[in-house]
């Protein structure tokens, strides 16, 4: 069985056109966005506000709130 980043890759990839697509889609950047800001072991208040600006940017249409989303990514 794949590891369950490789699933939800696929999931992601094979939802490309459905009406759940740009909330996979703004996950999966938040997600990639988290990891690389995390890098280093820590998350920068800078990168702290990029974050949010994303956040601010997109609209969640998920019943976990995106700030719960992202505090179990990272």
């Amino acid at each position: 069985e794949d590891p369950p980043v490789l699933s939800k890759l696929r999931e992601f990839f094979l939802s490309l056109g459905s009406k759940d697509f740009e909330q996979d889609h703004n996950e999966a950047i938040l997600t990639l966005l988290a990891w690389v800001m995390y890098a280093d072991g820590k998350i920068e208040p800078s990168e702290q506000s990029k974050l949010k600006e994303f956040l601010d940017a997109v609209e969640c249409k998920s019943e976990t709130p995106a700030k719960q989303f992202l505090a179990a990514t990272a």
